[in-house]
């Protein structure tokens, strides 16, 4: 049986941290110290402080293939954007604040670049007007193109004043060579953003109420992580995505009917998480395409004579983990 699931090999691939370098020459924390000294030692022996203020040394700049960067509150404007970014030679991972972003230009970032990660957190979006149409107007990602970016991280942590991502008019025309997205759709969305990447081969998304996303959903794509998604998202949709190799959904309050996925000619894998509409999860017994099965914590999907009929099945899966559904 296998230990991973496909969707892990499809992460690793894509969200790269400090534990894939090892090396603390590699990586760098551009802040005023306080997050970093905060840390346990383990961070602090796989990431070098870069103090903010300071300018990276030669060395640094010849070396470091992930840079994070954490400015104090005071510093979440635009115009706070470290003028060296695009200095490094081999920067491969920038994680940064989101308003940073809207400030970029083309030539912002060395070409070595692959992996964006952009947070929104605290009130930065506060700053960007004295209310909320001024703030959405300014919200407007820059129309420059990235084409050496293949990743592109858009996480809202709870303390943000807004989600962000429907405003930013993030398009084909700005990452045309763009893989792998994570993000928010809403219905108040002033983008349809997921509409205009064509490209797209993975998709992470938290989806809002009464958003149907698979009719938003033009890119081919293989895996789909579906992550807290309300009321009104018509599973039944998800055919429109026939290329579909893997799902992954958490915390869905919807009903997904395991029926839907015959739906999906290429499926081998299916992880279901915090869910409590889940239905009829004994037809993926007759799947033929599914090769991994995880549920996890999903009340009432599985009764205790299922889940001895999967048991009794496992050769028809390379991975099976029901014990905690």
């Amino acid at each position: 049986m296998m230990n991973k699931t496909y969707y892990s090999e499809i992460l690793n691939q894509y969200l790269i941290n400090i534990d894939f370098y090892q090396n603390k020459k590699k990586c760098i924390e551009y802040s005023d110290g306080k997050s970093y000294n905060s840390m346990s030692d383990l961070y602090r022996s796989k990431i070098t402080l870069l103090p903010w203020g300071k300018q990276p040394s030669l060395e640094m700049l010849e070396d470091v293939c992930l840079l994070n960067i954490y400015p104090a509150e005071e510093y979440l404007f635009p115009k706070n954007m470290p003028p060296f970014i695009n200095q490094f030679n081999k920067l491969k991972i920038l994680k940064m604040p989101l308003v940073y972003a809207l400030s970029l230009r083309s030539d912002s970032l060395p070409e070595s670049v692959e992996h964006l990660i952009l947070i929104n957190e605290l009130k930065q979006t506060n700053n960007l007007g004295k209310n909320k149409k001024e703030r959405i107007q300014n919200l407007l990602f820059p129309n420059e193109s990235f084409p050496n970016i293949k990743s592109l991280n858009l996480i809202t942590l709870s303390s943000a004043s807004m989600i962000a991502d429907g405003y930013l008019n993030i398009n084909y025309s700005r990452f045309p060579n763009l893989e792998f997205l994570r993000c928010a759709v809403n219905s108040k969305d002033k983008f349809l953003f997921l509409e205009s990447l064509t490209n797209l081969k993975h998709l992470w998304v938290s989806i809002g109420q009464n958003v149907n996303v698979f009719e938003q959903i033009k890119s081919p794509i293989i895996s789909l992580d579906i992550d807290g998604a309300n009321v009104g998202i018509e599973f039944q949709k998800i055919s429109k995505i026939p290329s579909l190799e893997i799902i992954r959904i958490n915390s869905c309050c919807d009903e997904v009917d395991c029926r839907e996925f015959f739906k999906l000619p290429k499926l081998k894998e299916i992880i279901l998480l915090n869910s409590k509409g889940i239905k009829n999860i004994e037809a993926l017994l007759e799947m033929p395409t599914l090769k991994s099965l995880d549920v996890l914590d999903c009340k009432g999907a599985l009764t205790k004579q299922q889940k001895k009929i999967f048991e009794n099945n496992l050769d028809k899966f390379e991975r099976l983990s029901i014990d905690y559904a």
